[in-house]
């Protein structure tokens, strides 16, 4: 992961390259091995994704709409959201995709997955 991010997802997800030296990589790694396993005591907790009720919110209480949403391609629940909001749920690194198909039609889109940067040259992906 940390010499070959794309590796991973082939061809699904495209990662920031950061050319670590091998000398990081062994850092970061047991970097990640001993904060992996420390006890924090349960801190931080986990985050609550769910939106916040509302008086006209008809999503049940046993329902995780990023997991059980079929409106919503699998791709995008299980990585888009790491980075992206939509409908209040999921990241904040990147900007919330509420109402993307409304601002930008299929073929930018289909162009900014493929190459962001021919569309946004200091583009981080």
């Amino acid at each position: 992961m940390l010499r070959d991010p794309e590796s991973m997802y082939p061809g699904q997800r495209k990662m920031v390259k950061y050319n670590f030296t091998d000398q990081e990589i062994t850092d970061l790694t047991a970097f990640f091995k001993w904060i992996g396993e420390m006890d924090l005591n349960g801190f931080p907790a986990k985050p609550d994704l769910m939106p916040a009720a509302s008086p006209n919110s008809t999503i049940s209480q046993n329902t995780d709409p990023l997991i059980e949403s079929s409106n919503r391609p699998k791709v995008f629940n299980q990585m888009c959201v790491a980075c992206h909001a939509l409908q209040a749920q999921g990241g904040t690194v990147g900007p919330a995709l509420d109402g993307i198909g409304t601002r930008r039609d299929a073929s930018y889109i289909t162009k900014w997955l493929h190459d962001p940067a021919s569309i946004k040259p200091d583009s981080k992906i």
